[in-house]
C-alpha cells in the first residue's frame, strides 16, 4: 500500500523507501535501455520473418516512449514525496520491487530474443510472461484505485502507478506476439522474408545500424500493408487477439486496474487492415477490453466486491 506521509515520523520512516524503491525501478529501466543498446540488432527482424495475422501496425511500438517517459516521471515523483507529503505518494516496497522486476525481465527479453532461435523465442516469451506477472502482482499489492476517494494520496498513487499498469499491459501484448513467433519458428516452415539479407545489403551502402533499422522496418511495414497474403487478413487467424483481450480484461477486473487493458486496446485498434465494421475477432477483442475496464471501474466505485 502507499505510505501515508501525514506526520513527520511517517515521513522519516518512509524516506528509505522513497529512495531505494524508486532508484531500483530506475536502475532496472536503465538495464533495459542498456540491453537494447548492446544487443542492437533489428528487434523487428524476427517479427517480419515470422509474420502473424494478429500483428499490429508498427506504430503500436510508440507506446514504449510513453512508458519510458512516464516511468521516469513516476520515479521523480516518489523521490520528491517526502518533501511534498500532501501532494505526492511513496509506493510500498513490494510495489517497487515488482515494478523493477518487470523492467529486468524486459531487459533480459532483449538478450534472449536477439538470438532469433526457436528455443530462445520460447525463453523470451517466458521472460515476458514473468515480467507481466511481476507488474500485475505489484498492481495488486498497491491497489492504488481501491481506497477512499477522500484519501489525500489516492490521486498521487493512481498517477504514480499508471506507467506500471501500461508496462504490465504491454508486456501481456508482447508475450502474445512472442508466443506466436515462437510457434511459427519452431514449426520448421520457411520464414516469410529474409530480413538479414536485406539488412546486410543496406549496411553495404554506408548506412548506420539505426538508420538501417528505421529504413528496413518502414520498408517491410509498407510491404505488409501492400501485399500481405489474404490468409493473414482473415478473422480466424486473429483468435489469439481475443484470448489476449480476455486475459487483460480478467486481470484488470481482478486487480481493480482499469488502465491495464489499454495496450491491448491500442494493439487491437492498430491491427493491419482494420475496417468498419471490424472483423468479429477484432470486435470481440474490443468488447472484452471495454468490459474488463468497465467492470474494474465498477469494483472501484462500489467497493463491495
Amino acid at each position: 500500500m502507499t505510505w501515508n506521509l501525514t506526520t513527520s515520523a511517517a515521513v522519516e520512516a518512509a524516506t528509505p523507501v522513497a529512495w531505494i524503491g524508486p532508484v531500483a525501478v530506475l536502475a532496472a529501466l536503465l538495464f533495459s535501455l542498456a540491453a537494447q543498446r548492446v544487443w542492437d540488432r533489428l528487434i523487428g527482424e524476427a517479427s517480419c520473418r515470422w509474420r502473424l495475422p494478429y500483428f499490429p501496425d508498427a506504430r503500436v511500438y510508440a507506446i514504449w516512449a510513453l512508458i519510458y517517459a512516464t516511468t521516469v516521471a513516476a520515479v521523480v515523483l516518489q523521490l520528491l514525496a517526502p518533501a511534498l507529503p500532501d501532494a505526492l505518494a511513496v509506493l510500498d516496497w513490494a510495489t517497487n520491487l515488482g515494478w523493477a522486476g518487470a523492467w529486468l525481465c524486459a531487459g533480459a527479453w532483449v538478450i534472449a530474443f536477439d538470438r532469433e532461435d526457436g528455443c530462445n523465442f520460447w525463453l523470451a516469451a517466458l521472460l515476458l510472461a514473468a515480467g507481466a506477472g511481476s507488474g500485475v502482482a505489484a498492481l495488486a499489492v498497491e491497489e492504488a484505485w481501491h481506497r477512499a476517494p477522500a484519501s489525500p494520496v489516492r490521486a498521487a498513487a493512481i498517477a504514480t502507478t499508471t506507467p506500471l499498469a501500461l508496462l504490465a499491459g504491454w508486456m501481456l501484448v508482447a508475450c502474445a506476439l512472442n508466443v506466436g513467433i515462437a510457434v511459427r519458428a519452431s514449426g520448421g516452415g520457411p520464414p516469410d522474408i529474409d530480413c538479414p539479407a536485406r539488412l546486410r545489403a543496406r549496411r553495404l551502402r554506408g548506412r548506420t545500424a539505426r538508420q538501417t533499422a528505421r529504413a528496413v522496418w518502414a520498408s517491410l511495414r509498407r510491404q505488409d500493408d501492400a501485399r500481405a497474403p489474404l490468409r493473414e487478413r482473415t478473422a480466424w487467424g486473429q483468435l489469439p487477439l481475443v484470448l489476449l483481450a480476455l486475459v487483460a480484461a480478467g486481470l484488470a477486473f481482478a486487480v481493480r486496474e482499469p488502465l491495464l487493458p489499454a495496450p491491448t486496446l491500442l494493439a487491437t485498434l492498430l491491427q493491419r487492415g482494420l475496417r468498419c465494421p471490424p472483423r468479429w475477432t477484432e470486435a470481440a477483442a474490443l468488447l472484452l477490453v471495454a468490459a474488463g475496464a468497465t467492470l474494474a471501474a465498477l469494483r472501484i466505485a462500489t467497493f463491495s466486491f
